[in-house]
């Protein structure tokens, strides 16, 4: 009993490995300390969301950021978002504030694995700022000073898989 759980761990261990890509794991550390690694930054952020019927949904955000796993959202357009915002204190801790209703609103457990502002986008996203932590990573393609980057989650997700690209000059990941 005892040798067939040690060739059990044995051969787990031999199929990880045999998946990992250095290359991406480093470069996804490095994108993990640009994003992450600074006490604060101040982001200016577009999503855009193509609807299957090639319906186009654009909205603007400011992105305030603190030791890497606190971030406010403040929503600059489109104009019936304006001035809502999010608190994301670390996964599974997030708020919201309703301009209309003129209150915040802690967003329950259920309300993580919804997607949110008509977007393509969870609210378990927002809690996702150290990549390295919730994904595997493999480099897709590589042109220039730019890497495509395919991520699939290590733990249960929304998500099956995520392309990011990336660019040398500044690692933030670009999703696509």
């Amino acid at each position: 009993m005892r040798s067939s759980l040690l060739a059990l761990v044995l051969l787990a261990g031999t199929v990880h490995v045999a998946h990992a890509d250095p290359e991406a794991d480093a470069l996804l550390d490095r994108m993990d300390r640009a994003v992450a690694g600074a006490a604060n930054k101040v982001w200016i952020c577009r999503m855009r969301s193509i609807g299957t019927d090639g319906n186009v949904r654009e909205g603007r955000f400011l992105m305030l950021q603190n030791s890497g796993d606190k971030r406010l959202l403040r929503f600059l357009a489109p104009a019936d978002m304006r001035n809502t915002a999010m608190l994301a204190l670390g996964k599974g801790e997030l708020y919201v504030y309703l301009p209309a209703d003129r209150r915040v609103r802690r967003l329950g457990t259920s309300a993580l694995n919804q997607t949110f502002l008509g977007s393509d986008f969870y609210a378990e996203d927002l809690g996702s700022v150290r990549l390295r932590d919730d994904y595997n990573a493999r480099i897709v393609s590589k042109s220039g000073n730019e890497r495509r980057l395919e991520l699939t989650p290590k733990h249960p997700s929304q998500w099956s898989r995520i392309v990011a690209v990336v660019v040398e000059h500044d690692l933030v990941p670009r999703m696509e």
